[in-house]
């Protein structure tokens, strides 16, 4: 930025002549946030990103302070409304122009002045609409709008949308009624779990060692009836973009359990220890991530019906028709992506008893006179049987990849996704929480160099062994028996198999006896 030999001295000029303007604009009050813990915090108004006079040319300064409807202060360039849920100068550089104020154009303090003057006429631009000004930042949208916090963030963000249909109000209208006074919003925001996420992605020695640039990260983490407890959505310090919720990311393999797995196990073309390829146990492809069983499934139930299944019963909201393909629902290369909360979410079904919880970062948003603006008390739903939840969440036990198992024995399942110059996402369960960590590059098109760091399931095992955790086993369903099978043929084992393994299967439906070894 071009540095003014006198800045102050104008500032102090227009100061003393004050600036006044329409005096019924409406004036935003950070509402009150209720965490699971009964503990209170504030939404910032302003303060992101801070700036001091003499980092703004004056006549930029008198502009927003006129925009503003206030006097010319620090006070009023950090806290002046620029559209939405951004306030201040230094927070409407980075959403705008994707850089601090310090490194801001005159041209881009020309158009900066402009949007303080008509921040609505931008809105399309925050709603994720192409910019229409090249000097415009075209990923405005992604940008984390609460700098600091990825969970008040994407908090704000849903409730908003929530308001905007409770209410029938436009985006606008929704922000104004949500910072306006007496607002209080109540979440299972935990404080505590939040603690063991930050300890984790505060110190660049969690990701990696040496001098060697490790990829960047997200995660989010949920309980076991889909409450978002914790969100991080970056590392290193790099809270620009909230990755874990306003940036998609591909699933790779991870999805399969959901997407190809599940269904067929509710459609009951397989078990814990069948052969969909003739070669192959459903128990080691998902421990090995083999892709040509997921495939053969996947034709097998057809594309749809595994789309199906994900847009109906676990409720993912980015897929498109064009994830109708086995590359898709096998492989995990879908058109869009998926994110983070909506992932955790959908792999809870395996941890309590296939019922599924919509992601859920608040309960409820009350005025000042106690009207509820907008709640979230999404009902259950029985995604898949209790059986077979309780028998991919031992498949997945058997497949977990070994980095994310905790040193008191607690148990853990999950799996590793990974996709072509994309990075990885690793999707763990413990009895009582369900997190993701995602690893890569926040441009699709780079490739990410994983040597020296850390994987997302050594990440994972990092914030679970932060947390406090009390139950360490799963609980299991009555409705499933344990049964040695024979690892050849997949049936179950008589004394003549040479390798045995346990699997798990429902009662109505045991596999037969295995006689290929016997004499």
């Amino acid at each position: 930025m071009k540095r003014h030999l006198f800045p102050c001295v104008l500032f102090c000029a227009l100061l003393l002549t004050g600036c006044t303007a329409n005096a019924s604009a409406h004036r935003f009050v950070s509402p009150k946030i209720l965490a699971a813990d009964g503990s209170a915090a504030s939404l910032p108004v302003g303060y992101v990103y801070p700036v001091s006079a003499a980092d703004v040319p004056p006549e930029t300064a008198a502009a927003i302070c006129k925009a503003a409807n206030a006097e010319l202060t620090e006070d009023t360039l950090n806290s002046a409304w620029f559209g939405e849920n951004v306030f201040g100068v230094g927070l409407a550089s980075v959403v705008y122009f994707g850089k601090y104020a310090a490194d801001l154009s005159e041209a881009e303090w020309a158009l900066l002045t402009q949007i303080a003057a008509a921040p609505e006429q931008y809105a399309g631009l925050l709603a994720g609409e192409a910019p229409a000004d090249p000097l415009l930042h075209a990923r405005a949208s992604e940008v984390s709008r609460i700098a600091g916090s990825a969970y008040f963030d994407a908090m704000t963000e849903t409730i908003v949308c929530d308001i905007m249909a409770a209410q029938k109000c436009s985006r606008a209208e929704a922000f104004r009624l949500l910072y306006s006074k007496g607002v209080t919003v109540e979440t299972p925001f935990s404080p505590e779990m939040q603690r063991a996420v930050n300890k984790v992605y505060s110190d660049a020695a969690s990701f990696g060692s040496g001098s060697h640039a490790c990829p960047q990260s997200a995660c989010a983490v949920t309980d076991d009836q889909g409450n978002l407890l914790a969100l991080a959505g970056g590392n290193q310090g790099n809270q620009i973009y909230n990755r874990a919720f306003r940036i998609l990311h591909p699933a790779g393999t991870a999805i399969t359990p959901m997407s190809v797995y599940a269904p067929a196990f509710r459609a009951g073309v397989i078990g814990f220890s069948s052969c969909p390829d003739g070669k192959m146990t459903v128990a080691c492809a998902l421990r090995s991530a083999e892709s040509s069983v997921s495939a053969r499934l996947c034709e097998t139930l057809s594309p749809e019906t595994c789309l199906r299944f994900l847009r109906e019963k676990l409720h993912f909201s980015t897929l498109t028709d064009a994830d109708a393909s086995v590359s898709a629902m096998a492989l995990g290369q879908l058109a869009r992506g998926i994110s983070l909360p909506e992932l955790t979410a959908a792999y809870q079904i395996f941890g309590n008893g296939g019922i599924y919880h919509a992601p859920r970062f608040y309960s409820s948003v009350t005025d000042a006179h106690g009207k509820v603006l907008a709640e979230c008390h999404p009902a259950p739903v029985q995604a898949l049987a209790s059986a077979d939840a309780w028998i991919m969440n031992r498949l997945l036990c058997v497949g977990t990849d070994h980095a994310a198992y905790l040193t008191d024995g607690s148990e853990v399942c999950g799996m590793t996704g990974t996709a072509e110059h994309s990075g990885c996402v690793f999707v763990g369960l413990t009895p009582e929480y369900c997190a993701a960590v995602w690893m890569g590059s926040d441009l699709a098109e780079t490739a990410v160099d994983m040597a020296g760091c850390q994987s997302p399931a050594a990440v994972w095992k990092q914030i679970m062994e932060n947390a406090v955790r009390i139950q360490q086993t799963f609980p299991s369903s009555g409705n499933v028996i344990a049964a040695d099978y024979c690892t050849q043929s997949g049936l179950l084992a008589d004394a003549g198999c040479p390798e045995t393994e346990t699997g798990y299967y429902r009662i109505d439906s045991l596999p037969e006896t295995c006689g290929m070894h016997s004499e």
